[in-house]
């Protein structure tokens, strides 16, 4: 991801400020500063890159404080951790905009903003607005869950991981190296994201509980159930069998029975339908009689047609000189008015041939006119434009951009070798002096070798006099004490003056001590003696400091001796150096100082600006070409609108002339087809009345004749139908007699008397042959319901025998059924009761055998959880997340010890695997291991660093161009804080990441010379960001 331009207006404490990271001098710098008073702004640069990137910042994502604080601009209460709280004060709104190329290779403009109400300073604090345009495809994002989305797909990092690997938090680290193993175990969390692990853990635990819980329950279940015996099996079984033998008979007398009800049932049944039909016929026989009445009215009615129809035959005959032409009236009316209609189209196209030659006259010929004018003006332009754009691209091609372009980038190129030649030469400097400082190092260490073993040499003699003071003191205080009380007394009461001591052999000169005096001198020796055990234990004591310090400095000499024996960062330096320079076309390294450096920078530098300044002459040029080629194109579209509307009219005129000639054509065509029509209507009708109508008034000609076609038609219609009635009605008089027939023949003995009542004559012949259906089917049922009356009697008698009854039914027969049936139901019941009995036995079996089933699978499959369980499984995820972050801690430091070598060389980090303890290996203490809460606060910085360093790293094919490190520089100074500085610029080299430093250091403002300034100036709230 390659951060382009911040733009931040009302946030915290900065008013209006722009950001530009891809113009000088922050685009052409390895490490820039960000500095300025404590509570400037310089963190809130960071927190608007946040805002803008993922709706939320470091300063309120990180806060513990919980509750709400009043927003004093609208007396209201908002979330302590609400991001809308870096709306300056006083403002009514605020913005933070970020322009940045993914690491996808899109560009994108990312918005976060906020404001009060009608954007007044005491206005409610209104939500937030966060937008993401895609400026390659101009879409425009602003559901936050759809901008999420995208900067995932864009950076390839969340919140938490942008701010572990582009803001530094080595605070995080140094608390991290002076705390026990929980809170290093939080920390790693927090720093590396390796929660993750903890939820497994978890996971692995409720896993493991879960499926201990589903064998537990599945014991349960298979111990409550219980079986029949094999006996008991039997039992049931024989007492079904009973069951349904006694049911079998029960049934069999019940159907008997019940046949026997149904059959008398079925005998009353057909003796009544046999009645019913009887009643039936005689029903029937009345409407057969309507039935003959009704057809002797059809033939009255008849006979009166047949005289309409006579009448009207004879009103024909008086069309008889006429019929012919009245039956082609149709044709010859749509002859005359087709005549009519040719002639007015005739007066159309007359008409339309006058509009079309004033329209030439008074509008297309003056468009002609004005659109070729306009059109010689267009064509003068587009040459001018044409002649300037060949002298611009003349003048563009003998300044060769492409060469001055591809120069620039050379100079670029050459100033960029020389500042890396001044940071090898640098480096090179930085090793000769580390190997002048080994070797002063290592010569000093051998001569407090030799200080110290003539030290130990001179104290030889003070301990061989140490050591015989104290035998003599010994032995005297041996020889004193060695005699007893008693004859101490003894012999103090036998010597007088002049004796000779026994003890040591002396004149007794005087009166001797006494015991109390015998005492004290014997405790002065024993004073003497312990002092001289003192004086002898003290030298021995300084001989062994002196032997284990020998020891250490012979080891550390043979150390250092090594190190340098494989130290070739100098020779490595100078040979980069060297290379550097021949590449350069210097001399060598030793003929390069600062100040050559400097002015070839400065003299590439004026290079870089003359190309510049003849580049932008240059793009000046293209862009004047661009420019005309616009206004070409523009001339170019215009005057090809106008020949398109010169065509236009063109074609316009031609149309117009040539409908004229269609027209006239029309019109003598249409004048002649209309004479002809006329000349052939009057042939055809010449002799009748109709001539005179057709040549006074061809209206009245159609009229006429129209009156008289359908007079004539009407009449011909009348008499058809009259025809076609009076032939129907003789046909049905005709089926009507055979129907009659018919049904006479079915009822033998119908009665002769008539009867007034007639059917409706609407389909009487339907009517007819429905009522002759109706008596053959009602008498073929009688028929057959005679025959079903003879065999249901014949098998009434029958069931009576088989039931055992003389004549009829006993009365309680049914009774007697309902009793047998309760019996059944009876039996039913206590056979469904041992059935379901047997049946939940067999199920039970089944399922007692699949639980014992399931029972060993989940066995199987708890053995196997306990074993993720018992290495990694806890309630809270503790064991796992502990074991995966000492091995990712075990990695983190391996990559921290490499930054380390660049910082210092006398500290590396050490940890045991599997834990959290992190050890310091000093190499000038003799590679001792100690603690790493025993560093000084600027060797503690320089660790946490390294460790941060190190975490950047992670996530590296997601990684944003700049590094920004946020604090710790204060504990640095002089050849240290050099070193970390140079470290830093050597970062940009290798990953080609920058490095922004947030510091108020005033050492770090002289060592990097590219800076971000938030200045706050008196007691103003607002602070303003320059770039120098």
């Amino acid at each position: 991801m390659k951060l382009i331009r911040l733009t931040i207006h009302n946030m915290a404490s900065i008013g209006d400020a722009i950001i530009d990271f891809s113009a000088k001098p922050l685009a052409d710098s390895e490490v820039f500063l960000i500095s300025g008073k404590t509570g400037a702004g310089k963190s809130t640069i960071l927190d608007c890159i946040c805002l803008a990137l993922f709706a939320s910042a470091p300063r309120f994502r990180n806060t513990r404080i919980n509750g709400a604080a009043s927003d004093n601009s609208a007396n209201e209460q908002i979330n302590v951790n609400d991001p809308r709280q870096i709306l300056r004060r006083n403002t009514g709104e605020g913005f933070t905009l970020l322009e940045f190329r993914g690491n996808n290779d899109v560009n994108y403009i990312a918005r976060w903003s906020v404001q009060r109400a009608r954007k007044k300073i005491n206005g409610k604090l209104q939500k937030k607005n966060w937008t993401l345009e895609n400026t390659d495809k101009k879409i425009t994002l602003t559901k936050d869950a759809e901008i999420q989305q995208e900067i995932a797909a864009a950076i390839g990092l969340d919140f938490n991981q942008f701010c572990r690997t582009v803001m530094l938090a080595q605070g995080e680290f140094t608390r991290f190296l002076n705390s026990n193993d929980s809170d290093k175990s939080e920390i790693l969390s927090k720093i590396t994201g390796t929660d993750i692990y903890s939820r497994i853990g978890i996971r692995i635990f409720e896993r493991f509980k879960a499926e201990e819980s589903t064998l537990n329950t599945l014991k349960i279940k298979t111990d409550g159930i219980t079986l029949l015996s094999d006996e008991e099996i039997n039992e049931k079984n024989l007492e079904l069998s009973a069951i349904s033998d006694t049911n079998n008979t029960l049934q069999k007398r019940i159907r008997l029975e019940s046949e026997l009800l149904d059959c008398r049932k079925q005998k009353y049944t057909t003796e009544r339908e046999i009645s019913l039909l009887t009643v039936k016929i005689h029903k029937l026989e009345t409407e057969v009689k309507s039935l003959i009445v009704t057809r002797d009215m059809i033939a009255a009615e008849n006979t009166a047609v047949e005289g309409e129809l006579t009448a009207l035959e004879a009103e024909l005959e008086k069309y008889d000189n006429a019929t012919a032409l009245l039956e082609d009236a149709p044709r010859l009316i749509g002859n005359a008015e087709s005549i009519l209609k040719l002639r007015k189209e005739t007066e159309t196209e007359k008409n339309s041939i006058i509009l079309g030659n004033k329209k030439l006259e008074e509008t297309i010929f003056p468009l002609k006119k004005a659109a070729l004018q306009e059109i010689t003006v267009l064509s003068d332009r587009i040459g001018n434009t044409d002649d300037a754009i060949k002298k611009l691209t003349s003048d563009l091609l003998s300044m060769d951009l492409a060469g001055l372009r591809k120069q620039k980038e050379q100079l670029i190129s050459r100033r960029i070798e020389f500042q890396n030649l001044a940071i090898m030469i640098q480096n090179y400097r930085e090793c000769v002096k580390k190997h002048e400082i080994s070797k002063k190092e290592l010569q000093d260490k051998k001569d407090d070798l030799n200080t110290t073993v003539e030290n130990k040499e001179r104290i030889k003699v003070p301990l061989e006099i140490a050591e015989k003071k104290l035998a003599l003191y010994s032995e005297a205080y041996d020889k004193l004490f060695a005699s007893s009380e008693k004859i101490l007394s003894s012999i103090r009461g036998a010597l007088n003056e002049g004796d000779t001591c026994p003890v040591c052999r002396q004149i007794i000169t005087k009166a001797l001590p006494s015991e109390d005096d015998i005492k004290s001198i014997i405790g002065e020796h024993k004073e003497n003696l312990d002092k001289a055990a003192a004086e002898r234990n003290s030298i021995r004591d300084e001989i062994a400091g002196l032997d284990a310090k020998i020891k250490s400095l012979a080891d550390y000499i043979n150390t250092l001796e090594n190190k340098l024996k494989k130290d070739s960062s100098v020779t490595d330096s100078r040979q980069k150096a060297d290379s550097k320079c021949k590449e350069l076309g210097i001399d060598g390294t030793e003929k390069v100082t600062d100040a050559l450096i400097e002015r070839k920078v400065s003299e590439t530098i004026a290079m870089i600006d003359r190309t510049d300044k003849t580049l932008r002459a240059g793009e000046k040029v293209e862009n004047e070409i661009h420019s005309q080629n616009k206004s070409l194109k523009t001339l170019w579209k215009e005057y090809q609108k106008k020949k398109d509307s010169l065509n236009k009219i063109e074609i316009d005129i031609q149309n117009i002339k040539t409908q004229e000639t269609v027209s006239r054509n029309r019109i003598n065509k249409n004048c002649k087809t209309a004479d002809d029509m006329a000349i052939q209507i009057i042939a055809e009708i010449e002799g009748s009345r109709y001539v005179d109508f057709f040549k006074q008034d061809i209206s009245v000609f159609i009229e006429r004749l129209k009156y008289d076609h359908g007079s004539y038609s009407e009449l011909l219609k009348r008499i058809v139908n009259l025809r076609n009635t009076v032939c129907i009605r003789k046909n049905d008089l005709e089926n009507l007699d055979r129907i009659i027939t018919s049904i006479k023949i079915k009822l033998q003995g119908l009665s002769e008397d008539s009867i007034s009542v007639t059917v409706k004559q609407g389909d009487i012949h339907k009517y007819a042959t429905d009522l002759l259906m109706t008596i053959s089917s009602t008498t073929q049922q009688i028929d057959d319901a005679k025959a079903r009356l003879v065999a249901i009697t014949a098998e009434y008698a029958r069931l009576l025998s088989a039931a055992g009854y003389d004549d009829a039914i006993p009365d309680d027969i049914e009774a007697n059924i309902l009793k047998l049936e309760q019996q059944i139901r009876d039996n039913d019941i206590k056979y469904g009761a041992v059935n379901s009995l047997l049946k939940s036995n067999s199920e039970q079996s089944k399922k007692l055998d699949s639980l014992i089933k399931e029972y060993e699978e989940q066995n199987k499959v708890l053995e196997k959880w306990k074993i993720l369980y018992e290495i990694f499984g806890d309630s809270e995820g503790k064991k796992f997340r502990k074991i995966a972050q000492s091995y990712i801690l075990a990695e983190l430091i391996d990559a921290a010890n490499h930054y380390m070598k660049n910082l210092s060389d006398r500290y590396r980090l050490r940890i045991e695997p599997g834990t959290f303890v992190i050890l310091v290996e000093d190499s000038w203490q003799g590679y001792t291991l100690r603690s790493a809460s025993t560093i000084s606060g600027g060797e503690s910085f320089l660790v946490s660093l390294s460790l941060a360093l190190a975490l950047s790293d992670i996530g590296s094919d997601f990684s944003v161009d700049i590094l920004f490190i946020d604090e710790g520089f204060g504990s640095l100074s002089g050849d240290a804080l050099q070193m970390a500085v140079s470290t830093l610029r050597l970062l940009h080299s290798r990953s080609g990441r920058k490095v922004g430093i947030i510091s108020h250091v005033d050492e770090l403002r002289e060592r990097i010379p590219t800076q971000i300034n938030v200045i706050r100036e008196g007691e103003s709230t607002q602070s303003m960001i320059t770039i120098s």
